[in-house]
């Protein structure tokens, strides 16, 4: 789907721009939390160690815990890969919320 121009950017700032994690890994992560909500989103598959964090961003992020957060950092992430991830899931799941809003009122995908 041809996105917005504005959305363009945030995808280009936000998959190609630098950061802690490789910006394939954020695309990854964007991508499973889009499917999650039911959207999509060409990319790869994201490390499985953040599978059930990606989850909890995209379906209950108000129920994210330091414990979560721990979990990451014991994993090997680094505080600043835990908010990258953490951006990239939601805006993944942000994008597939806009996807669905776009076929809601009939705009062409």
């Amino acid at each position: 789907m041809p996105y917005p121009l504005t959305v363009q950017e945030v995808m280009k700032a936000l998959f190609a721009g630098p950061g802690s994690l490789a910006p394939e890994t954020r695309l990854a992560i964007a991508k499973r939390a889009t499917e999650t909500s039911g959207g999509t989103l060409a990319g790869g598959e994201a490390p499985e160690a953040l599978h059930a964090f990606i989850e909890k961003v995209t379906r209950e992020s108000h129920r994210i815990t330091d414990e979560d957060l721990a979990q990451l950092q014991a994993a090997g992430y680094t505080e600043d890969q835990v908010y990258e991830a953490t951006v990239a899931a939601a805006f993944g799941a942000g994008l597939a919320l806009f996807e669905r809003g776009l076929r809601a009122v009939g705009e062409p995908q």
